[in-house]
Order: C-alpha cells, then sequence, then structure tokens
C-alpha cells in the first residue's frame, strides 16, 4: 500500500509546502488571473517576516498539488 497516494496516478506525493511571499495581503485564491495579481480570498496570513506556509503534498509524476489552508 502507497502511503500518500496521489489521487490522480496512485503514486507517493510528497510532503511539503507551498511558500509565497507578501506582507500586505498574503496568500489569496482566485479564480482568474487580474492585473497586477490583486483581489481573491485571503487563504493564509502572513509571518512576521511577509511569508506565508502553506502546507501540502505534491507529486512528482504527474504534477499534483494537494494544499491545506
Amino acid at each position: 500500500m502507497v502511503e500518500n497516494p496521489c489521487p490522480s496516478c496512485g503514486k507517493p506525493m510528497e510532503q511539503g509546502f507551498v511558500i509565497a511571499e507578501n506582507f500586505v495581503e498574503g496568500a489569496r485564491w482566485t479564480k482568474q488571473k487580474t492585473r497586477l495579481g490583486a483581489g481573491g480570498e485571503k487563504i493564509v496570513e502572513a509571518d512576521a517576516f511577509g511569508n506565508q506556509y502553506i502546507p501540502g503534498y505534491r507529486c512528482p509524476s504527474c504534477k499534483l498539488l494537494l494544499l491545506f489552508y
């Protein structure tokens, strides 16, 4: 049995973080690209250095990210 299987291909996923940098708005989610990357729903607050660490998993085989916020 594969530990942390990818929901797409079934191969093992690696645990880690996506790092975002933004003092003003933090990491955000949007369904479309916007001018200057403005807008969207804030999903993670910035730390004291302006970084956001979004935990999740990635599949190096099929390039899928699974993130938790």
